[in-house]
């Protein structure tokens, strides 16, 4: 059983400072260099920052310190010690809801590597069919 703590959330700045400096939240995510629809689901509250966001959000505003556009929230929720990153939820989702969509374009969406896609989708038993047609990584030969 997992050990739990109060829970934190990494929350950001970005988006009270992006007025002015930034047309719309499109054009925010190109200077970021992510997705806009990481941006929106960031925005929402539906996803939790990454890295790549921070390393984006670091880009998107030159001369800022990384204390100006993040912040910790407590959250007072329990929540398990046991990595997550807080994607497998949104993961799942995806997963039942978009069938024709690959576990790279999961990840890129959730924030997470297409491997932790690919695990959630073996644990949660929604790999059957995802790869219908392709033949499985032992079915090719290697060369050696």
């Amino acid at each position: 059983m997992a050990a739990v703590s109060g829970g934190i959330l990494l929350k950001t700045r970005i988006f009270d400072l992006c007025n002015g400096r930034y047309a719309n939240l499109s054009e925010l995510a190109r200077a970021m260099g992510v997705s806009s629809t990481q941006v929106y689901v960031v925005r929402q509250g539906a996803r939790r920052i990454s890295d790549r966001f921070i390393v984006g959000a670091m880009k998107a505003f030159p001369g800022y310190k990384l204390d100006d556009l993040f912040y910790i929230q407590e959250t007072g929720d329990e929540t398990p010690d046991e990595p997550d990153n807080g994607c497998t939820d949104e993961i799942v989702s995806l997963l039942e809801h978009h069938a024709d969509m690959t576990y790279q374009k999961i990840g890129n969406i959730v924030g997470c590597s297409r491997q932790r896609v690919h695990e959630v989708a073996e644990r949660t038993g929604l790999t059957q069919g995802r790869h219908a047609g392709r033949p499985a990584l032992t079915d090719i030969p290697r060369r050696i």
